[in-house]
């Protein structure tokens, strides 16, 4: 992931937590993404096998893109205001931005 890329990606979360178009945490990303207001989920390198192995299993059934950019927990925690290795973006036109982002080349075709 490139830095820039980086930087971009963890403004726009920021501004996404503030507009209350995230559900940070597991058990609120969970939710979004069972109750159809998930646009996409983002989830950090550092949580567990266990953890990232549910997240693609129920992104997967409920047809929600998952993100897993190079971004750790703490960075992602940082960037929202709220401690969490796990955020669902509940927006689309925030999901159409950070999507992109979230990929080694700068293009994404999951949204």
């Amino acid at each position: 992931m490139r830095p820039e890329h980086k930087r971009k990606m963890l403004s726009l979360l920021g501004l996404a937590q503030r507009a209350g178009k995230l559900a940070p945490g597991s058990s609120r990303a969970g939710g979004a993404v069972k109750g159809g207001k998930a646009q996409g989920v983002l989830i950090g390198t550092d949580l567990s096998a266990k953890t990232k192995k549910e997240f693609r299993f129920l992104c997967e059934r409920e047809g929600v893109p998952l993100w897993e950019p190079d971004v750790s927990s703490e960075e992602l925690s940082a960037a929202i205001g709220f401690k969490a290795g796990v955020c669902a973006v509940c927006d689309p036109g925030f999901a159409r931005s950070i999507a992109p982002l979230t990929t080694s080349n700068g293009k994404d075709d999951t949204v």
